[in-house]
C-alpha cells in the first residue's frame, strides 16, 4: 500500500481532491480534482472489511454528509467508509436515494462547495432540472 495517501477523516481527503476555481472568492466552487463519474460528479473509492470488490462514493454526497452533521466531521475515514450508519441503524438523510437527492445550486456537477449543495425531494430535482433545461433551449 505503498503510494497510497491516507487520510486522517473523510473531510481532509475531500479537501485535499478539490480546488478552488478563484482561490480568492471563498465563494466559489470547489470542483472535484479525483475520479469523475460518467456524469461529471466526483467520485472516490474504498475498500470494506468482508467485500472483495471497492464500494463507489459521490463527493457531493458525503461532503453535504459532513456537513449536516458537524459532530462528525473529525471521525476517522474508516469509521465513514466501514460503519455508514454511524452505529444508529439509520442512515443519514441525504444518503437515501429513493427519496431525496443533492441538488447543485450552482449547477456544476464536479462542485463540492457544501454552500453550493441542498438536499431536495428526489421529484422536486427533477422539476427543477426540466425547468432548466426548457429555458437552455
Amino acid at each position: 500500500m505503498s503510494g497510497l495517501r491516507r487520510y486522517t477523516s473523510l473531510f481532509e481527503r475531500l479537501l485535499a481532491n478539490s480546488a478552488p476555481v478563484d482561490p480568492d472568492n471563498p465563494n466559489s466552487c470547489w470542483l472535484w480534482t479525483g475520479h469523475r463519474h460518467a456524469k461529471g460528479y466526483g467520485q472516490f473509492s474504498e475498500r470494506r472489511p468482508g467485500r472483495r470488490n471497492p464500494t463507489s462514493q459521490l463527493a457531493h454526497r458525503a461532503m453535504l454528509a459532513i456537513v449536516e452533521a458537524p459532530d462528525l466531521m473529525d471521525l476517522s475515514l474508516d469509521f465513514w467508509l466501514h460503519d455508514p450508519y454511524y452505529s444508529t441503524g439509520n442512515p443519514p438523510r441525504e444518503l437515501r436515494p429513493d427519496d431525496e437527492t443533492v441538488d447543485h445550486l450552482c449547477l456544476v456537477s464536479a462542485c463540492i462547495n457544501p454552500d453550493h449543495l441542498q438536499l431536495l425531494p428526489r421529484a422536486e430535482n427533477t422539476a427543477r432540472m426540466q425547468r432548466l433545461r426548457r429555458c437552455a433551449s
